[in-house]
């Protein structure tokens, strides 16, 4: 058979017409104008539609956008009030901090004081540590020549 040819049982195909697989030719519509309206009623139904999905993709997108926003917001108000506390958290640290250096310098002050008065007493007592020292050496070679005059006294007597 060539290509041209068709079986007898089929009906000849026109050029641009569709066929399914099985080679039937498909029923043509009734009119061409109820098609074109169902055509544009299916359109309008499937603007309808995509419009509501749009509504709702679009208001459920800014509301979501609007939740971080507010979030944000929220965040950040918290965080300032935290670092005003902190702040005045870290000055009333400063204050006290300030009033103990004095007091510590103040000690420091007085400590400097007390040292140099011990280091004036234990010069005092140096020195009259080294007096007693000396005296007793004096007083030791005094009663030393005394029991000498002593001895002499009594050997001269005897």
């Amino acid at each position: 058979m060539a290509e041209n040819e068709t079986d007898d049982a089929t009906p000849p195909i026109e050029e641009g017409e569709l066929t399914p697989p099985g080679g039937e030719t498909l029923p043509q519509l009734l009119k061409t104008e109820a098609a074109v309206h169902e055509l544009q009623r299916y359109v309008e139904t499937e603007r309808r539609r995509n419009r509501k999905i749009l509504v709702w993709t679009s208001t459920i997108s800014i509301f979501i956008v609007l939740l971080v926003l507010v979030l944000f917001v929220s965040v950040g108000i918290f965080v300032m009030r935290h670092t005003r506390r902190t702040a005045a958290m870290v000055g009333n640290i400063e204050t006290q901090t300030a009033a103990y250096v004095s007091q510590v310098t103040g000690v420091t002050t007085r400590l400097g004081s007390i040292e140099a008065g011990q280091t004036a007493i234990e010069t005092g007592l140096q020195f009259s540590a080294a007096e007693r020292v000396r005296e007793n050496r004096l007083f030791r070679s005094n009663l030393e020549r005394f029991s000498r005059w002593v001895a002499m006294r009594d050997t001269d007597s005897a």
